[in-house]
């Protein structure tokens, strides 16, 4: 274990921790009453096709869904989605969410969203943002700011090519009040990021910036060979980033694990200017961000070899009391150096989660006549977590057993000297997904008792 800076601390990757799925929709998620396909193409081209419309609409959440497909910028096809009321957005913007599938991704280009009011009139083309889940949903989100009766996804190809999509729902949130987390309104808050996100920016020539399979770093699998990947190839200079949004906001003091890889060309310093970490509030930046570039120098000492798993601990911090911040969701960043030709995949990403901050306990000493002795241990979170911590105690430093739960571990039989060292984690009771915090070391020292000197009994 080593400590790279105030807020950073890497160590080899080592647990296994248990797996779970998400719901894809929140359980207070509101659906549109009637869902109607929309074509358009003329006789000489063909008209686009939608394929079983009411299944996108009809007894959700389910994994049923409309189909759309075009072939030529002549062609479209649509889903056109209506309530019964018109949803109030004027005063408290609504983002509404598509779910969809990767084809959706595939086809950017060809795909747009308008909303429409009362009158069946578009009031609005908004850009949407693309949400990916742990599952492998796909979910198209817009920020409506107008009220709005309906809303429609249309699939219009950009060249002659035959394009097909999948459209499974739409819904949105009645209590969400941050825009920019997609699900702050779940009540379960065990770690794991709701949905990821992904942005690219820069100039990039004969070749392409992207992140590869973002969904695979949030699918509770950090140990497996699933993984998002940073890919830069040709003659580029700016930043790509993944973004990654929790469950509502973080309690004071929580770090953010993130399972990470070196890629191919993570060395070369011609590519690559430094990798970054900022944690976020809502759209805004809170606490420092954190560089990353000390990885480097751990190569130097074979701690990070090509495609070896680390893990990295990030605490945001405020930077002028070194206090902690709130936060609901974290950004990595790859920022390339200048222009200059390169290939490859600097960095892979295995895992980020939310964990609690590494409890509190204090060394013992015992002595080899009483034979006993007790481990406390506390957190200044326990009061703050719905359902409380629990705390594990454990002989090793890494992986093991489970010797006891709770906030004591008593030993016994201490009859012997010896140095003997424990360790404690904590998680949140009310989870079973394995997100613990980083442990706490706690030194035993069991002593021979002092000898008492020798009493002459001679006059």
């Amino acid at each position: 274990m080593q400590f790279i800076s105030s807020i950073f601390l890497i160590v080899l990757m080592w647990n296994a921790l248990s797996v779970r799925r998400l719901c894809a929709q929140p359980t207070d998620a509101v659906y549109p009453t009637n869902a109607t396909g929309i074509v358009d193409g003329n006789s000489l081209t063909g008209y686009g096709v939608v394929t079983d419309a009411a299944k996108a609409y009809l007894n959700k959440p389910n994994d049923d869904g409309a189909i759309l497909k075009a072939a030529s910028t002549l062609q479209s096809a649509a889903i056109h989605f209506t309530f019964d009321q018109t949803i109030s957005a004027a005063n408290s913007p609504v983002t509404f969410y598509i779910r969809t599938d990767i084809n959706a991704v595939n086809y950017a280009g060809s795909v747009s969203i308008n909303a429409y009011n009362a009158s069946n009139n578009s009031i609005a083309t908004p850009s949407y943002q693309t949400h990916f889940l742990d599952d492998g949903s796909v979910f198209l989100a817009v920020s409506m700011s107008l009220n709005f009766k309906g809303v429609r996804i249309t699939l219009r190809p950009s060249l002659l090519q035959n394009m097909e999509i999948k459209v499974y729902s739409a819904f949105y949130g009645p209590n969400a009040t941050n825009l920019t987390n997609p699900y702050p309104f779940n009540s379960a808050d065990c770690g794991l990021p709701n949905v990821t996100t992904k942005q690219s920016s820069g100039l990039t020539l004969l070749g392409n910036n992207n992140i590869l399979n973002p969904e695979r770093a949030i699918d509770r699998e950090p140990t497996t060979s699933t993984y998002s990947t940073f890919s830069i190839s040709g003659v580029n200079t700016g930043t790509l980033k993944q973004i990654f949004h929790f469950n509502g906001n973080a309690n004071p003091g929580d770090v953010v694990r993130i399972v990470l890889a070196k890629g191919s060309s993570l060395l070369d310093v011609n590519l690559l200017k430094k990798i970054t970490v900022q944690a976020y509030s809502g759209s805004t930046s809170v606490g420092n961000s954190a560089l990353m570039d000390n990885l480097l120098a751990l190569d130097l000492l074979g701690l990070f070899g090509n495609n070896g798993m680390v893990e990295v601990y990030f605490r945001p911090n405020n930077g002028s009391n070194n206090s902690p911040v709130i936060f609901d969701r974290v950004e990595i960043a790859v920022i390339i150096n200048g222009l200059g030709i390169s290939t490859g995949s600097p960095l892979y990403v295995y895992d980020v989660r939310r964990i609690p901050e590494t409890p509190v306990s204090e060394n013992v000493t015992a002595c080899t006549n009483i034979g006993i002795a007790n481990l406390l241990v506390s957190s200044n979170q326990a009061s703050m977590v719905t359902g409380g911590l629990r705390f594990n105690w454990f002989e090793e430093a890494y992986g093991g057993v489970v010797k006891t739960v709770g906030n004591t571990l008593n030993l016994i039989g201490l009859t012997t000297p010896v140095i003997k060292e424990y360790y404690v984690e904590a998680t949140k009771a009310a989870c079973t997904i394995g997100s613990p915090s980083t442990r706490k070391k706690v030194i035993v020292n069991v002593e021979a008792p002092p000898m008492s000197p020798a009493i002459s009994l001679t006059p």
